[in-house]
């Protein structure tokens, strides 16, 4: 839950404060559309590791971004 909110008050900084001028919101409105956009690409991508689904060895091997995780 702490990730969560962490997240929103982000993108609630990115986005700007309410009187912000127009290019500042819209600005920061696309940088939060390509903050949710890299969330939902990695939670897709990480998606067979989640649900225990079987795929090749070299697959799962590219998921292990690090060795202290294998």
């Amino acid at each position: 839950p702490f990730l969560c909110l962490a997240l929103t008050m982000l993108v609630g900084a990115v986005l700007g404060p309410a009187g912000a001028t127009e290019r500042r919101r819209t600005v920061g409105a696309t940088a939060a559309g390509v903050l949710f956009l890299l969330i939902a690409w990695n939670f897709v991508y990480f998606w067979p590791l989640y649900t225990g689904t079987a795929i090749p060895y070299g697959s799962w091997h590219d998921r292990m971004w690090l060795n202290s995780w294998i």
